[in-house]
């Protein structure tokens, strides 16, 4: 872009006329903004993303608890998880680690 000046000074207005010159001759694509919408939808996106790492290292934690007291949790989703329309507690745990 500052191939072709002929001084070594920067200045505001040297700055702008290069940068015109450059737009002129096509050296710029036009900028994209992205719309609101997907500003929002990837706000939203982030906040569940920081939530499914929240959830999985509770889950983590929990397991690693459980474990220290010698049971051991089944892999995978828990029978006992909780459901739309009630929370069933039986057939969490397989029993002690052997």
């Amino acid at each position: 872009m500052y191939a072709t000046r002929s001084r070594r000074v920067k200045t505001d207005k040297r700055d702008a006329r290069t940068l015109a010159e450059a737009c002129k001759l096509g050296a710029y694509r036009p900028a994209h903004r992205t719309s609101d919408e997907q500003r929002h939808r990837r706000a939203q996106l982030a906040v569940r993303e920081a939530l499914v790492r929240t959830r999985t290292r509770s889950i983590s934690q929990v397991r690693a608890l459980v474990r220290r007291e010698g049971l051991r949790v089944a892999d995978g989703e828990a029978p006992c998880s909780a459901t739309s329309t009630s929370t069933r507690w039986t057939g969490c745990w397989s029993g002690p680690v052997r």
